[in-house]
Order: C-alpha cells, then sequence, then structure tokens
C-alpha cells in the first residue's frame, strides 16, 4: 500500500473528525477574515498550508481552505501546495468541502478510508477491511 494512500487516509480522517467551534450565526468564535489575494508586494499569494515536524516525528500538516472561491490542493508524496488547475494534487480543500484527485474528482488514482477507533501514532500499516473510496 503506497504512503500517500495512508497520509490522505489519515489526513482526510483528522480533517473530518477534527475539532470545530459551532458554526452557526452569531457566534464570534469561528469568524475568521478572508485569506489575502496577493501578497503584500502584489506578488503572489502566501501558501496555504503549513508543515512542522512534531517531536514523535510526524507531520502536521494544517491547509488554510478559508476561500469560497479557490481549492488548497496538496502533494503528499512531494509535500507540498499544487496549482489548483494542475494534475499532481492528492488533496483538495475548499471550506467544508475535501476531494480527491480520483473518481470524479480527478484522474490521480487516490483513494480514502474512515479509519474509526485507531491510535494513528500506533498504526505501522494500514488496517485490513477498509472500504476505500474515490
Amino acid at each position: 500500500m503506497r504512503l500517500t494512500q495512508l497520509m490522505a487516509l489519515s489526513l482526510a480522517t483528522a480533517v473530518a473528525t477534527g475539532c470545530v467551534g459551532d458554526l452557526r450565526a452569531g457566534r464570534d468564535c469561528c469568524v475568521v477574515p478572508a485569506p489575502p489575494d496577493g501578497g503584500a508586494d502584489g506578488g503572489p499569494p502566501p501558501s496555504k498550508f503549513t508543515t512542522e515536524v512534531t517531536t514523535d516525528g510526524t507531520w502536521l500538516t494544517v491547509a488554510d481552505a478559508r476561500s469560497s472561491l479557490h481549492w488548497a490542493s496538496f502533494d503528499l508524496d512531494e509535500g507540498t501546495e499544487t496549482d489548483e488547475m494542475g494534475t499532481a494534487w492528492d488533496l483538495g480543500f475548499k471550506r467544508f468541502v475535501i476531494r480527491v484527485n480520483g473518481g470524479a474528482s480527478g484522474d490521480g488514482g487516490v483513494e480514502v478510508a474512515a479509519v474509526e477507533s485507531q491510535d494513528f501514532l500506533g498504526m505501522s500499516q494500514v488496517p485490513t477491511g477498509l472500504e476505500w473510496i474515490t
């Protein structure tokens, strides 16, 4: 099983099960300013992804997917942001929508599966019996 699939699985699971504040109107906890359209000097906008290596050696990548117009697309093999119109992406984020580069969303062959009740740090291989979706 490709490392990309395991990373896509864990990232999609973390995003799908992550803690989110109450998104109902009137709650200031969830009001986030829109991302800038470009850099301060008129150049390209800042990266939509930040990655840090944690103390246990895993990578924590956070996507800025606040835009309702533009996808934040990520290549898991390279660990980098990709052009939203390009083909070398694995996962894409736009507000509350997540897409994978497979099936109806692309031809990259990326698949994800929900892993419930599993300790990510304790996994050394992809669990068996998962329902993979594109």
